[in-house]
């Protein structure tokens, strides 16, 4: 989509499209949008919701979820890595192995990369992270926040931005109205 001002960010695009196909059954992506979050809330959020895909990795919800991702499966991370925070990421070599991070050709590989950038290069641009992510793979944080809701691991009965409930008996911090996974 191109404005007067130049093209609109992928997330906001990612916005409008749902509100252009129309609202019903999308009502609380369209609320929720990361895109209408602070910056340090919508890199919160995306790490959340990592913690809540690392709990499901042995269930068929991941691997359904992991599919809804298509361009990033069997894909080399590494080449994506055109951010100079991110390639120093993917670069880092841990002090206790003397060995890169190994970072999966798929969904997690990209959180697993964020998070370490996040928590090495970036340290302290947190505000900032979800630009920096999105500089290497454009639009992921909106897609992943539609495909979590699609993939009915979203609820549109939680209470914030920042709850978090995971039933199944995995976790749980807030309880939930159905035994489903439940993010934001």
């Amino acid at each position: 989509m191109f404005t007067l001002h130049g093209s609109l960010p992928a997330d906001i695009r990612t916005w409008l499209e749902l509100i252009r196909e129309g609202v019903n059954g999308y009502e609380y992506v369209i609320q929720n949008s990361t895109a209408l979050m602070e910056p340090r809330q919508a890199f919160s959020w995306l790490m959340a919701s990592r913690g809540v895909l690392e709990q499901l990795r042995y269930t068929d919800s991941f691997n359904s979820f992991v599919s809804m991702h298509a361009e990033l499966i069997d894909s080399d991370v590494d080449s994506h890595c055109v951010n100079t925070l991110m390639r120093s990421a993917r670069e880092y070599i841990d002090p206790h192995t003397g060995r890169p991070t190994d970072f999966e050709p798929n969904v997690m590989g990209v959180l697993k990369l964020t998070r370490n950038c996040s928590q090495h290069p970036a340290k302290y641009k947190e505000h900032l992270m979800v630009l920096i992510m999105e500089d290497d793979f454009p639009g992921f944080v909106a897609r992943f926040q539609l495909n979590l809701f699609r993939a009915g691991l979203l609820s549109a009965h939680s209470t914030g931005a920042d709850s978090l409930v995971v039933s199944h008996g995995l976790t749980s911090s807030k309880s939930a109205p159905s035994p489903q996974v439940f993010c934001c």
